[in-house]
């Protein structure tokens, strides 16, 4: 470690602060972080955090830290050792400062491990983000705990991987398909993930869970300068979770009413015939068309519209030609786009 000393007093009370929430026993923690919530002027406070690493995977600890990159679900190339974490700056510090620290190669959900499991967890080749092999199993069957240092338990990622369990309908599985570079040049990745619905809109709150766990007295909880550090074993976690959502597979969703409401609505669309429509113009109507349908899909969400296709300038010919599409299936709505002067012979 590239060390440096700050504040010999505040480093030693931020260790023992944290361990009061640890189990005596060391073992895999999960580090969530926002070190902006601790009131602290020394700049020097990244050192006192890195100490206190140190300290603990000297102990026999094995510590993770988020290094989530979402921007490549966006088309981002992603570089294993230059892609800056997009959660929080204690995983990029931690592996610049730790030699033996290594990232784990998930171009959206990485992790920077440290500590004698390092290699298992670097291992592990995930089927989805959150599923089968993935590190988020894998800290279930170490029992892992799970750290919130400074932040709430809504940054919570494990929350995630029981939504996949349950196989909550408003989330699918969508693979994103890109570039990552892992030292040895740039080549084709992907991931899959159990994301939100765009259709549903789903919001996520986790506060039944975080207020059961509250109440049975799962977390552990301690603060240092103003700031919260709290911890919760993941398979109490779990446990709460697949109960609560086994009971209620919207539970965690703050906007439930609607999502059942688009649900139905999407359910009766798939069991009625569309509403189906023509546009009729001698110009293109590519973007009039795209605003329409969005226009019927709020209008009349329950239905399905399909607009049919007139081929570019094919408007005269396709009225005409008793063969065509609009004559063997009438649209159920015409509608025509035209000026006088488009009119042959005006």
């Amino acid at each position: 470690m590239k060390t440096k000393a700050y504040n010999n007093v505040s480093r030693n009370e931020l260790l023992k602060i944290v361990r009061l929430v640890l189990p005596k026993e060391p073992g895999v923690a999960l580090i969530h972080s926002d070190l902006s919530n601790f009131r602290v002027s020394d700049k020097g406070f990244i050192w006192n955090i890195l100490y206190m690493v140190e300290v603990l995977v000297n102990e026999g600890w094995t510590l993770l830290f988020p290094s989530f990159t979402f921007s490549f679900c966006s088309g981002k190339p992603f570089s294993h050792i230059k892609s800056p974490s997009e959660t929080g700056i204690l995983a990029d510090k931690v592996l610049l400062n730790f030699s033996s620290a290594k990232r784990t190669s998930a171009p959206i959900y990485s992790f920077v491990s440290l500590g004698n499991e390092t290699a298992s967890i670097n291992s592990l080749v995930p089927k989805t983000t959150f599923g089968f092999d993935s590190v988020f199993e894998w800290l279930e069957k170490q029992n892992a705990q799970i750290v919130t240092l400074g932040c709430d338990w809504k940054y919570c990622t494990q929350f995630h991987r029981y939504e996949e369990l349950a196989a909550v309908k408003y989330r699918d599985f969508k693979t994103f398909k890109g570039q990552a570079d892992y030292g040895e040049g740039v080549i084709p990745a992907e991931s899959t993930m159990f994301v939100r619905s765009l259709d549903l809109e789903p919001i996520n709150d986790f506060s039944p869970a975080v207020n059961e766990m509250e109440a049975s007295a799962m977390i552990k909880k301690a603060t240092i300068f103003d700031g919260n550090i709290q911890c919760a074993s993941v398979n109490q976690i779990k446990d709460v979770c697949v109960r609560q959502l086994e009971r209620d597979p919207f539970l965690y969703l703050s906007n439930k009413n609607e999502v059942l409401k688009k649900i139905r609505d999407l359910t009766e669309r798939k069991q009625q015939d569309e509403l189906s429509l023509s546009v009729f113009s001698s110009k293109n109507t590519e973007l009039f068309e795209s605003h329409l349908k969005l226009f019927l899909n709020n209008l009349v969400p329950e239905r399905k519209s399909l607009i049919h296709q007139i081929p570019f300038g094919q408007m005269y010919k396709s009225l005409i030609d008793q063969a065509s599409d609009i004559y063997r299936s009438p649209p159920f709505i015409k509608i025509f786009i035209d000026r006088f002067k488009d009119l042959p012979g005006v």
